[in-house]
């Protein structure tokens, strides 16, 4: 997941939690809250409108009650 300033899914960071070489953080988009990783060591305000990118193959998804995971692959947003 890459933040964005200019082009991306519309989100808002809810929450960041910097641990060194990565931050994880929350970002909520119509209604759902995301969670992800992103390399580097920067520092996220909560509430500030981003926009987001993905880009990879490994994507995974998780059930947020059951904590399983729900799908495996790659995104094509």
């Amino acid at each position: 997941m890459d933040i964005d300033k200019e082009t991306g899914i519309k989100g808002e960071i809810y929450g960041a939690m910097p641990t060194g070489m990565e931050s994880t953080i929350k970002i909520a988009v119509n209604g759902f809250l995301l969670t992800g990783v992103v390399f580097g060591n920067t520092q996220f305000r909560i509430g500030t409108k981003v926009n987001l990118n993905f880009k990879g193959s490994e994507i995974m998804l998780f059930d947020r009650k059951s904590g399983k995971c729900i799908a495996l692959g790659k995104l094509s947003v």
